[in-house]
C-alpha cells in the first residue's frame, strides 16, 4: 500500500469519526454565553434572548453592566467602555450616583433619587432595597426626565400594560410607583416645593391574576421523599422548610445555634429592617428531629454545600431546583413548600393569628387567603351533606308509629308525666300532639307534623342540637335546654319532659314554651 493510499484513507476515517462525533457543548449556559474584549467580563443570553453584560472579577460579586455595548454602527460605546474601567478600578456605585445628582429638579428620577436617600428607603431589607433600584432604576431610564407631577394613572396603566407579557413584573413596578409616591406625599419639603395632587397609581388594578409558586401537595411531598431518603441534605431541606414554614433566606442561616430548649428560635430576614426584634419560635416537631439526627450538617448551619459551607439564599434556590428535577417535579420550588406548610396548618383548623405566628405574617391578610380556601371547602362540602340527608328524607316511604324502645308499653304508658303537667292519658297528645309526637320520633319514624322523616336528634356533650328539630317544631316552639330531668313547669303553658330515644337510649330535657304567647 503506498503511503498516499494510506493517507486518503486516513483522511477519510478522521472524517467519519468528525461525523460520528460532533461536538457538544458541556451546558446550556455556556452555550449562551458569548465572549467580548474584555478581560473578566461575559454576555449572557436569557431565555427570552435579552443580552446581559456581567463583570465577573477574581474575589468580587458580580456586576452587570448598565449603559450599552454596541452603538448604532456596530461599533463598543464610550459609555460602555468609561463603565467597565470604573468598575475594574473598583468604584462600583459612583455611576448610579453621579447619574442620579444629574436628573433635574421635579423629575421622575430625581424623585427617584431622593427616595433613595430617605430614611424609609434606607430602613427596608438590602434585599428589597436593590429589587426597588431595578425596577424603578429601568423605569427611570425610560421616562425619568419627565416631570413626576404631571403622571396620571392613565400613563401607570400604560406603562403597565406595556409590560403585560410579564404580568407579575408589571404589577411590582406599579407596587412601587406606588410606595414611592406615598413617601413623596407624606414629604412636607417635596409637597412644598412639587404639589401633588394625588397618587397617579390610586385605582390600578392588578394584571396578574396567578397563584404564584405552586403549592406541592401530598402526593409530590410523598414522592420527593421517596427518592431523598433520610440523611440527605435534599430530605433535609424539605423537612426545615415543611416543618417550619420558614423562607429559604431563612433556612439557609439556621444552624444549631437556634436550637433553644427544644424550639428553634430565629429572626426572619424579610421585615428585618423594620423591626429587627420580631423573633420567631416554632417547636420542632418528631419528624424533624429524626431528620436533624439522622442527617448530618455543619457547625453553623444544617444545610450545607458540597464544600462544607453555607448555603446562599439563591445558591440554595438552585439546588432545591435541582433536587426536584431528580424527584421529577419539575413545577415544584422551595417556595411552594412555604405554602405547602401554610395550607396544612389552615387545613388542621389554625386560625389567622396562628398562622401569621408560624409564618411572621404582620398582616392578617396573607394568612386570610389560606383560611378562605380551606372554609370554602367545608362550607361546599356541609352544602352537598344537606342536599344527600334531603335526598335520602324524600325517598324513604311512610311508615307507621312504631315503638324503637324495644320496651313493653301497656295501657299506663302514657303516665311518666303527671296529667297535671299535660302528662297521662290525653295529656300531651292533646295539647301538643304532634310536636311531641316530633320529638320521640327517632330516625326510623315518620314525622305525621311535616311529612317527612325526622333524623335521630345528635348529642354534644349532653345537650340536643336545636337545628335538628322538625322545621314545623322550630316555627311554632321555643326550644330551651333544661339542665334537671323532670320539674314542675311554671306558668304559660310550659312543659318539661324526658323521654328515650329508642334505641338510643338517651333521655332528653326539653323546656318548651309557645312562641306565639
Amino acid at each position: 500500500m503506498t503511503s498516499g493510499r494510506a493517507f486518503t484513507i486516513l483522511q477519510k476515517r478522521t472524517q467519519l469519526l468528525k461525523m460520528k462525533t460532533p461536538k457538544i457543548r458541556s451546558t446550556m449556559r455556556s452555550a449562551n454565553r458569548k465572549k467580548i474584549p474584555f478581560k473578566y467580563c461575559s454576555a449572557d443570553v436569557d431565555r427570552h434572548g435579552n443580552v446581559r453584560f456581567y463583570l465577573r472579577r477574581p474575589g468580587m460579586p458580580k456586576y452587570r453592566m448598565q449603559s450599552a455595548y454596541l452603538d448604532e454602527n456596530g461599533s463598543v460605546t464610550e459609555a460602555f467602555n468609561a463603565e467597565y474601567h470604573r468598575v475594574m478600578a473598583g468604584d462600583v456605585e459612583r455611576s448610579t450616583e453621579k447619574r442620579s445628582d444629574e436628573w433635574k429638579p421635579g423629575s421622575i428620577g430625581w424623585l427617584f433619587f431622593q427616595y433613595q436617600r430617605s430614611k424609609t428607603f434606607q430602613e427596608q431589607d438590602k434585599a428589597t432595597q436593590r429589587d426597588k433600584h431595578s425596577v424603578l432604576g429601568r423605569y427611570c431610564e425610560a421616562v425619568g426626565h419627565l416631570p413626576f407631577q404631571k403622571l396620571r394613572k392613565s400613563d401607570v396603566e400604560a406603562s403597565q400594560m406595556k409590560r403585560r407579557e410579564t404580568p407579575a413584573a408589571a404589577d411590582k413596578l406599579v407596587k412601587y410607583l406606588r410606595a414611592l409616591f406615598n413617601w413623596a406625599l407624606a414629604n412636607d419639603d417635596i409637597v412644598r416645593s412639587f404639589p401633588l395632587t394625588g397618587n397617579p397609581t390610586t385605582g390600578v388594578t392588578k394584571i396578574n391574576h396567578s397563584d404564584g409558586f405552586h403549592t406541592w401537595t401530598r402526593a409530590e411531598i410523598d414522592t420527593y421523599r421517596s427518592v431523598h431518603p433520610v440523611g440527605t441534605q435534599a430530605r433535609l431541606a424539605l423537612e426545615l422548610m415543611l416543618n417550619l414554614g420558614a423562607r429559604r433566606s431563612d433556612v439557609v442561616k439556621l444552624g444549631p445555634k437556634n436550637l433553644v430548649k427544644g424550639s428553634i428560635l430565629f429572626t426572619p430576614q424579610k421585615g428585618s429592617g423594620k423591626n429587627p426584634n420580631a423573633e420567631i419560635d416554632l417547636p420542632i416537631t418528631h419528624q424533624l428531629q429524626q431528620t436533624l439526627l439522622s442527617t448530618p450538617h455543619g457547625k453553623e448551619t444544617f444545610l450545607t454545600t458540597e464544600y462544607g459551607k453555607p448555603f446562599s439564599s439563591n445558591g440554595f434556590g438552585n439546588k432545591m431546583r435541582d433536587w426536584c428535577d431528580a424527584a421529577g417535579l419539575k413545577q415544584c420550588s422551595s417556595h411552594g413548600l412555604r405554602k405547602s406548610a401554610a395550607t396544612v396548618l389552615a387545613e388542621a383548623g389554625a386560625s389567622e393569628y396562628q398562622l401569621m405566628a408560624v409564618f411572621g405574617w404582620s398582616d392578617s391578610k396573607t394568612a386570610r387567603i389560606y383560611t378562605k380556601k380551606v372554609e370554602q371547602k367545608r362550607l361546599a362540602k356541609s352544602a352537598f351533606d344537606r342536599l344527600e340527608i334531603s335526598t335520602e328524607r324524600k325517598n324513604v316511604p311512610l311508615s307507621p308509629h312504631r315503638n324503637s324502645s324495644g320496651s313493653k308499653r301497656g295501657k299506663n304508658a302514657g303516665k311518666s308525666i303527671p296529667k297535671k303537667w299535660s302528662g297521662g292519658p290525653g295529656g300531651s297528645a292533646h295539647q301538643y300532639p304532634n310536636a311531641l309526637r316530633s320529638l320521640v320520633c327517632s330516625s326510623e319514624r315518620w314525622n305525621t307534623m311535616s311529612h317527612r322523616r325526622v333524623p335521630l336528634l345528635s348529642h354534644h356533650q349532653g345537650l340536643v342540637s336545636y337545628n335538628l328539630l322538625p322545621m314545623p317544631f322550630q316555627a311554632r316552639y321555643r326550644v330551651r335546654q333544661s339542665a334537671c330531668l323532670l320539674r314542675p313547669c311554671g306558668e304559660g303553658g310550659e312543659v318539661n319532659f324526658a323521654r328515650g330515644l329508642g334505641a338510643a337510649g338517651i333521655a332528653n330535657n326539653f323546656k318548651l314554651s309557645s312562641a306565639s304567647r
